[in-house]
């Protein structure tokens, strides 16, 4: 009776450890299971965001090739055939008469260039010498400690007799910096009420400064700006006068949507005519030709 009993529970051991064996191998077993599918799944993701990331720019591409060829672009899906797609828009030339044309935050150091003419049709005589310009700049409400941008305002026109000039403004909206730099006292700085104005980007887009209204000497041809100490990439707007005049429609935001599975990428971009490059400020100007 008593062997019986012995052997029984031998029996009984074996049996928990065997299963206790079974369960831990099967929790291995899916843990691996899992883990490979993660796998599986992420990689899959992560090629569908590639593909949804190559279709975006794919769509911006063609959008940009075919407006700037002088051809007309709306909303457009582009089949790529490899399982992904974009949907592209362009925006119509900006910004609308009367309105300000508001540029990509950039950085320091970085130019910005603002159009007076349309260079295609005209050399001279878009916008009115008489009227001023007004330019804004800066991210509204500033995070405390953070370094307040200055702005470099070049002002390209073309004289009566034929020459071109640039008339330099400097702009600091440091009080403590200005005791030292000599640049002007901006019209207001951190008012969101003075220093809003509808832009090409949104209605009501607010700055952190404003400038008093600034006229060229000469004919205006264009105007480039630079932001100046701030390392934060910052906002800035040119606007025309409240009398009626317009900046030429040149510029155009491009946005394009690349979708592929789940995933979606979206990439956009501003762009304008005849860029000229940021050398162009440091270049020597002369009135004749120049001779070696």
């Amino acid at each position: 009776m008593t062997k019986l009993t012995k052997q029984n529970s031998e029996s009984g051991q074996a049996i928990i450890i065997l299963v206790m064996i079974m369960v831990i191998t099967l929790a291995i077993g899916l843990g691996v299971v899992t883990r490979s599918v993660t796998s599986l799944s992420n990689s899959s993701k992560t090629e569908e965001s590639s593909r949804a990331y190559s279709a975006s720019q794919a769509g911006l591409e063609q959008a940009i090739e075919v407006t700037e060829n002088g051809g007309t672009y709306s909303t457009t899906t582009l089949d790529l055939g490899n399982q992904a797609s974009a949907l592209t828009y362009v925006s119509p030339a900006l910004p609308d008469v009367g309105q300000a044309l508001e540029y990509p935050p950039i950085g320091k150091d970085t130019n910005a260039q603002f159009w007076l003419i349309n260079p295609d049709t005209t050399p001279v005589g878009d916008y009115p010498q008489a009227d001023p310009v007004y330019f804004y700049f800066g991210n509204p409400d500033p995070k405390p400690g953070a370094v307040k941008p200055a702005v470099e305002l070049s002002f390209i026109s073309q004289s009566i007799g034929g020459g071109y000039e640039v008339t330099k403004y400097f702009y600091d909206s440091d009080s403590s910096r200005r005791l030292n730099n000599g640049f002007s006292t901006p019209l207001s700085c951190d008012d969101d009420a003075s220093n809003t104005v509808d832009t090409s980007n949104q209605s009501g887009s607010v700055f952190y400064c404003r400038l008093p209204g600034l006229f060229f000497i000469g004919q205006p041809i264009m105007i480039r700006a630079r932001i100046l100490y701030s390392d934060t990439p910052q906002k800035l707007a040119l606007s025309p006068s409240s009398g009626g005049a317009s900046l030429p429609a040149l510029a155009h935001i491009y946005s394009s949507v690349g979708m592929s599975g789940t995933s979606q990428q979206k990439l956009q971009e501003f762009r304008q005519p005849y860029v000229v490059p940021p050398y162009f400020d440091f270049a020597i100007f002369s009135a004749s030709d120049l001779s070696k």
